[in-house]
């Protein structure tokens, strides 16, 4: 059986991110962040007005540890 533990991570929004960078024309964006890609949406709504294509991981079925579901 494997131990469970805990590890903090330092996080920041997209929009945080890329609040000062200027991008280029034809912004990709691609999201597969194991089940917290809607929480990585929510921080990214300045960004999302500017993203030409998006690429993210979607399940239909529960993959992961309160990850949204496929109709949030």
């Amino acid at each position: 059986m494997r131990s469970k533990s805990v590890v903090d991570v330092k996080t920041i929004s997209l929009d945080d991110y890329f609040n000062n960078k200027k991008l280029k024309k034809y912004v990709f964006l691609k999201i597969d962040i194991q089940g917290a890609e809607y929480l990585a949406l929510q921080g990214a709504k300045n960004l999302l007005e500017i993203v030409d294509i998006i690429h993210i991981e979607t399940a239909f079925i529960d993959l992961y540890l309160k990850e949204a579901s496929f109709n949030q």
